[in-house]
């Protein structure tokens, strides 16, 4: 497919006129005038000087779930896949059983009933023979994992000495292997296990020469999950060349449970299990909040019980990590704080969903194990022991299941404001209703006898196909006078990441930065889904607008959107007047200061748009401002099906 151009910038003098044809621009403007009028141009004028709101940068918010297993591999600095053997649902990438040679006896069997973690471990066992026994790993959709020479790798394993283990121990070899196998390791260590109960064994390994990713056809290997092949627009399906293994090579047995290997301090962000990449994507794209929901924590099987957040809290390794699925598998270290710990360290608003299941009690506690302070607070403390700092999960928008009607919704909140105020949050916080139609006219009732009244605290979430997020807030206010809550567009599932989409993307961005002030105070953001995706389509849901590979990270056409406006932000909003020619999105925005003005168009057409920009100050009269200068930013492909590839 044809690759979408990146944005482009040109700078020009006194630049009024502009031809544009399937593409987004913006251009940032000192005040300027147009050239003279065509007949067939779309005039814009630009009334600079007397703004009509400050517009939330919440609007570059992205959504994130979960449930998608992929989505989190996007941030999670987790390389192993099925980290506690026991991901029944997990259909791409588990641990590879190998016995070498096979003249030895010896088997590797999952084994129930005896673990450290979950239900399941595995046992390595070795009966007699000279070999090896053991497992591998090769990630994300059994794609192998892309390792850099002479770059540290780390990790960690528990294990326990199995009833056949000779009294002096055993010892396990844990090693990143290459194409050649378990025979030529890149790297190796030795770990000697002692100790009868189960026992942490850290690991750290740099491999001397580094692995190479290839690109293939979805049929060359079986093995390897490339996804939908129907759906292959901006994919690429790569099979990498390296592997972890952990095996033992003596006659004994060992069990071996919750295994973990992440790059080192060079791919992370600092000591928390993000990928330094993930977030760099982040900074470019201007991402301002990241909301974490979806199915996963409504509709999927056992999600009552599995996503209360009292177990996604401590070590990873002593969290539930069997339950719920939704498509695949979660996986047990990514829950919501970490995504909270990973914005605040990047200064990105957490959106964070939860299940509606809880009592108002458990939620009230959520609100305070969030943000008490450890030297009075029991939770307070907890959270300082499960994260290492004092510091409170900074955290202000709750949402309280997904897609569905929450019936405890009005006492989940009064229980949550109420513990918010006793810690001198009062007013702070933020609870969204996880349904488009909103509140029941009796559950509205019960609203509106708290008090103090929480309308303005409670929001709508209003879950979108590629826009349509204004409208459908405008419609809801409409029809609820005498009730001031809030919106929300968590999610905007357009269910494509191509040149149309970013074309939807810049509408709809245009439309949330030009509504009127009134409702834009009711507004609070908006989410892009997804913000990451796997290039092999790695669970069909096909909507990310940056994609990733186990050897790169990049943009999608409307991550680009988001770079585009990100970059050319300014604050204040300006009405827009479009006339003549063909109708186009439009919005318009400038600096605190006015020196700076910002106009952004769209145009949806194949057919070249001409277009007169006017800046008119508050009493209509067009500025004139010798020198000033144009400098334009566009989008554009020829093809709006064009996504970009991978290289």
């Amino acid at each position: 497919p044809t690759r979408a151009r990146l944005p482009s910038e040109r700078s020009h003098m006194l630049v009024g006129r502009v031809r544009v044809n399937n593409c987004v621009n913006s251009a940032s403007m000192f005040p300027m005038i147009s050239a003279g009028v065509q007949a067939q141009a779309t005039r814009i004028k630009v009334i600079t000087g007397s703004p009509t709101h400050e517009v939330s940068p919440l609007v570059r918010a992205c959504h994130s779930d979960s449930g998608y297993a992929h989505q989190v591999r996007g941030f999670y600095s987790q390389m192993a896949v099925d980290e506690s053997f026991e991901a029944d649902g997990f259909r791409g990438g588990k641990w590879a059983q190998w016995v070498e040679p096979s003249t030895i006896v010896g088997n590797v069997s999952r084994t129930t009933g005896h673990a450290f973690h979950g239900v399941a471990s595995t046992k390595l066992q070795i009966t007699s023979g000279a070999g090896r026994v053991g497992v591998s790993n090769k990630g994300l959709g059994n794609a192998g994992l892309f390792l850099q020479a002479n770059k540290s790798y780390e990790g960690y394993l528990f294990a326990q000495l199995g009833p056949e283990a000779p009294a002096g121990g055993m010892d396990i070899m844990i090693s990143l292997e290459g194409a050649l196998g378990h025979g030529s390791p890149l790297a190796s260590t030795s770990v000697t296990l002692q100790l009868p109960g189960w026992t942490r064994l850290n690991f750290s390994l740099t491999p001397s020469t580094g692995t190479q990713c290839d690109t293939i056809q979805p049929a060359d290997d079986p093995s390897v999950d490339c996804g939908n092949p129907i759906s292959s627009i901006g994919h690429a399906c790569v099979q990498c060349h390296g592997q972890f293994s952990v095996s033992i090579s003596s006659v004994g047995s060992v069990y071996v449970d919750y295994v973990f290997l992440q790059p080192g301090s060079w791919a992370r962000l600092g000591d928390l299990p993000v990928l330094k990449s993930a977030t760099e994507v982040l900074k470019v794209m201007g991402v301002t909040g990241i909301r974490q929901g979806g199915s996963y924590a409504s509709r999927a099987p056992g999600s009552a019980a599995y996503y209360q957040w009292q177990d996604w809290t401590g070590p990873p390794w002593a969290r539930p990590s069997r339950g719920a699925q939704w498509n695949e598998c979660l996986i047990g270290g990514w829950g919501p704080f970490e995504m909270i710990a990973m914005c605040n360290a990047l200064g990105i608003e957490p959106i964070i969903t939860t299940t509606e299941s809880s009592t108002p009690d458990s939620l009230a506690d959520l609100v305070e194990y969030c943000w008490a302070d450890p030297a009075s607070s029991a939770l307070g403390r907890q959270r300082a022991n499960d994260r290492g700092t004092p510091a409170p999960y900074n955290v202000t928008y709750f949402e309280l299941g997904n897609e569905q009607y929450n019936s405890l919704f009005v006492e989940q909140v009064e229980a949550m404001e109420k513990r918010a105020t006793a810690l001198g949050k009062r007013g702070e916080l933020r609870y969204l209703f996880p349904s488009n139609n909103f509140l029941s006219d009796s559950d509205i009732a019960k609203a509106e006898k708290l008090s103090p009244r929480l309308d303005a605290q409670m929001l709508v979430d209003l879950h979108v196909l590629g826009g349509g997020g204004v409208t459908a807030a405008e419609a809801l206010f409409a029809a609820h006078p005498d009730f001031a809550m809030g919106a929300a567009n968590a999610e905007t599932n357009a269910g494509t990441h191509t040149h149309q989409r970013a074309m939807l993307e810049a509408a709809d961005l245009n439309e949330w930065m030009s509504i009127n002030a009134s409702t834009q105070a009711r507004l609070h953001f908006r989410a892009a889904s997804f913000c990451m995706g796997s290039a092999n389509d790695f669970d069909r849901w096909d909507q990310g607008i940056s994609f990733f590979l186990p050897n790169g990270t990049w943009l999608q056409p409307p991550g680009y959107v988001h770079q585009l406006i990100a970059s050319t932000w300014q604050p204040f909003a300006l009405p827009v007047e479009v006339t003549g020619g063909s109708t186009t999105s439009v919005s318009a925005q400038q600096a605190a200061n006015g020196s700076v003005v910002v106009v952004r168009l769209v145009n949806d057409s194949p057919q070249p748009l001409n277009v007169i920009v006017v800046l008119l100050n508050a009493t209509g009269v067009p500025l004139l401002l010798d020198g000033a200068r144009l400098t334009a930013w566009s989008l554009q492909a020829d093809d709006p099906d064009a996504a970009n590839t991978a290289g």
